[in-house]
């Protein structure tokens, strides 16, 4: 029964509009109980995996948003298609904000034996389950690290969202319900400890602290002669943890990256040629992903 249910539901999605997915949850649902229903009601029929065509990711059946997508085949299906194309055997690829392993399954895979993934999720639950993702495929090259990537090697406080295992964020937030304290260490200082010489690809998904990400990770992205870095942008989670917006496209555009859209409701990719008016463009809780490309 569960298995026909998860058939149906994904039926239905296949002929949704995209971005009906987030509206349904983040807005139709957005009243505590109906949200609640909803959650209880893919509590009851998240499978243990998802089966992808690199290998299995183990899913967490208390996550309805992450997991939630992943069984029902709807998590940022331009992205992971892109995330395909660019990969190639031997690259090395870095997963921040890795959840439960959906890109390090992926990634993993299409680099193979001679490549690397080296994944960072803080969280203990969230990196259970990109361990047991990691062991499910008998992966070898990939190393997994339990902390967060910021600008100073030190510890910091995680936030968690009760009802969003990708949601934990660096900073206070009114839905948050717990914290705990995780390591925090900066991907320069990481790369020197490693002996770390080329990096091909960087995912980084981190809620806004993607800014503090990157003022950590300035000399490593400024070695580079090629690279590609897909990231989450969400100017008002941006600003929450401290980071203006601006300065991160311009920080990137003066690293000598070309800045672009990935269009999810389009399945395009464009330049972005006015910061500002694309930062206007996405107020509150509006984000999407950037495609950035290093090239010699």
């Amino acid at each position: 029964m569960k298995r026909v249910i998860r058939l149906i539901l994904r039926f239905m999605l296949l002929w949704a509009p995209q971005g009906a997915p987030e509206f349904i949850y983040t807005v139709v649902l957005k009243p505590r109980f109906l949200r609640n229903m909803a959650n209880a009601a893919l509590f009851s029929i998240i499978p243990k995996q998802a089966i992808l065509l690199e290998g299995a990711v183990m899913l967490n059946p208390a996550d309805p948003v992450v997991s939630g997508a992943l069984m029902l085949g709807v998590y940022e299906k331009f992205e992971t298609e892109l995330m395909r194309k660019i990969l190639k055997p031997g690259m090395t690829v870095l997963d921040v904000g890795a959840n439960v392993g959906y890109y390090t399954a992926i990634a993993a895979y299409r680099v193979g034996n001679h490549g690397r993934v080296i994944a960072f999720e803080p969280d203990p639950v969230n990196f259970s389950f990109l361990n047991a993702t990691i062991k499910a495929n008998a992966f070898q090259n990939v190393s997994a690290h339990q902390a967060a990537l910021g600008d100073r090697n030190d510890e910091t406080t995680l936030f968690k969202s009760p009802s969003n295992m990708g949601d934990h964020r660096m900073y206070a937030f009114p839905e948050s319900t717990e914290t705990i304290t995780v390591p925090l260490m900066t991907l320069d200082d990481f790369v020197k400890s490693q002996g770390l010489q080329k990096i091909d690809v960087i995912k980084m998904d981190i809620q806004g602290a993607e800014g503090q990400a990157l003022r950590g990770m300035m000399n490593a992205l400024g070695a580079q002669k090629s690279v590609t870095l897909i990231t989450e942008f969400w100017p008002k989670g941006l600003k929450a943890a401290g980071t203006d917006p601006r300065w991160f496209l311009e920080t990137l555009h003066d690293l000598n990256f070309s800045i672009m859209h990935i269009d999810e409701a389009s399945f395009t990719v464009r330049n972005i040629s006015d910061f500002q008016a694309f930062i206007n463009s996405l107020p509150g809780r509006k984000y999407t992903n950037l495609i950035c490309e290093k090239k010699q």
